[in-house]
């Protein structure tokens, strides 16, 4: 008896996959907004000037014919300096917009903008100095001298 129903539900699966497959089954696709044209950001000379670096994160819309808005900081090191001047670069970047089913739509995207003096990907010794100082800081210092640190 076992085996007669495992037959017959085997040979109904089988039966609707083929009718499910004859069907016209819509599949829909979505590609998101890709960068066309970019511009690096300025650099903040006070930043510049005390060998500063960042890491600047933002979300974005971008319309139908490739313009980002409603950008966003979402998450930052560094000063405000450097999110003023992530924003006001990405507002003259030129994006192919995210499309659905070949259509152009408004998408949403993120990119993360590296601020760095010497344009490696590594960390400068300046930051290293900081790091390693503020590491030490943790193990012989007071509360108060450990955020005077970290703030730097």
């Amino acid at each position: 008896m076992f085996k007669k129903c495992a037959v017959f539900l085997c040979s109904a699966a089988l039966l609707l996959a083929r009718n499910a497959s004859a069907q016209d089954i819509k599949v829909e696709t979505y590609e998101p907004p890709k960068p066309l044209k970019t511009l690096n950001p300025y650099y903040p000379r006070r930043a510049l000037s005390q060998s500063e670096e960042a890491d600047v994160e933002v979300s974005m819309m971008v319309d139908a014919s490739g313009k980002p808005f409603e950008i966003t900081v979402v998450n930052a090191t560094g000063s405000a300096e450097f999110k003023k001047a992530a924003i006001a670069a990405i507002e003259n970047w030129t994006f192919a917009p995210a499309s659905s089913n070949g259509q152009s739509v408004v998408g949403s995207t993120r990119y993360l903008l590296r601020f760095l003096i010497d344009g490696n990907v590594s960390a400068s010794r300046n930051y290293t100095n900081v790091y390693e100082d503020f590491m030490e800081a943790l193990k012989t210092q007071s509360q108060e001298q450990v955020e005077a640190k970290l703030a730097k």
